[in-house]
């Protein structure tokens, strides 16, 4: 379940900066691009719900950040690849990209 538990230790952001021109893309940084209603865990869907925005670039995709703070952390939705093991790969949710902490 990728909206829970925590993340090894060491992971590092890769290409942080403008999405722009990616593939698949649509809208500017800083338009919305991506909606989230909610999840079956009541208290993570009420960090997870909401606008997100373009925000940068992680293991050649897009990073997205949630428009309003949950409980005064910012909201990413970023994805991770299969360098660090198949149990990593895919997509999280979380205050940083690459962090311990997930949603």
């Amino acid at each position: 379940h990728r909206m829970a538990g925590r993340r090894g230790r060491g992971r590092r952001q890769e290409g942080s900066g403008s999405p722009d021109g990616r593939r698949g893309v649509r809208g500017e940084k800083n338009s919305v691009a991506l909606i989230v209603s909610g999840c079956a865990n009541p208290t993570i869907s009420d960090i997870v719900r909401g606008s997100y925005v373009l925000h940068a670039s992680n293991h050649g995709k897009v990073v997205y950040r949630k428009e309003q703070k949950a409980k005064g952390l910012d909201v990413l939705v970023y994805y991770w690849d299969d360098r660090d093991g198949a149990e990593l790969n895919g997509w999280w949710f979380g205050p940083s990209v690459g962090g311990d902490q997930v949603w």
